[in-house]
C-alpha cells in the first residue's frame, strides 16, 4: 500500500515540474502513473521548457488596464471612442484599430475625407489643412 501511495505521489511531483517547465500538469501526471515516475521526470528533464504566460491562480483586477472611456483620467483630449467597441480613437481616423468599422468625422469644425497616399487608408483632415500625419503608418504627406 505505502508503494502506491508513494508512486500517486511522485507521479503529482513530476506533473508539477512539467507544468512548471511550460508543460501540461496531466499529461505528465498520467505518463508517470502508467510507466513510472522516474519515466516521466526524464522525459519532462530531457524536453525543452516552453515559454507560456504564467496562469493567475485568481484574478485581480488590479493587473488590469484601466477602461480608457470619457469618464477616466486616461481618456486623450484629441480623440473619440469608437461607437462599436469603444475604443479610443485619434480625431483624424476614420477605421477603428480593434474592431475595423468606420466611424462618424468628429462633430467639431468641418472636416474632409482623403485617403493616405501611402496606404491607401482612409484619413479625415481638417478643413485648411496642407500637411497631415497618417495614424496607420505614420506617413506624412499634403492634402490633394
Amino acid at each position: 500500500m505505502l508503494w502506491v501511495l508513494l508512486w500517486f505521489v511522485l507521479s503529482m511531483v513530476v506533473g508539477f515540474w512539467a507544468m512548471n517547465r511550460g508543460r501540461s500538469i496531466i499529461l505528465y501526471f498520467f505518463i508517470s502513473l502508467i510507466f513510472s515516475p522516474i519515466v516521466g521526470a526524464l522525459v519532462v528533464f530531457f524536453l525543452p521548457s516552453v515559454a507560456r504566460p504564467p496562469i493567475p491562480f485568481f484574478h485581480n483586477p488590479m493587473d488590469e488596464e484601466p477602461k480608457k472611456g470619457p469618464g477616466n483620467k486616461a481618456h486623450l483630449v484629441d480623440s473619440r471612442l469608437c461607437p462599436a467597441c469603444e475604443t479610443e480613437l485619434p480625431l483624424s481616423m476614420v477605421l477603428c484599430i480593434n474592431c475595423g468599422r468606420e466611424v462618424a468625422p468628429p462633430s467639431q469644425g468641418a472636416w474632409i475625407r482623403q485617403n493616405c497616399s501611402a496606404c491607401d487608408k482612409p484619413i479625415y483632415l481638417q478643413d485648411g489643412q496642407k500637411e497631415y500625419t497618417c495614424v496607420y503608418c505614420n506617413h506624412q504627406g499634403q492634402q490633394d
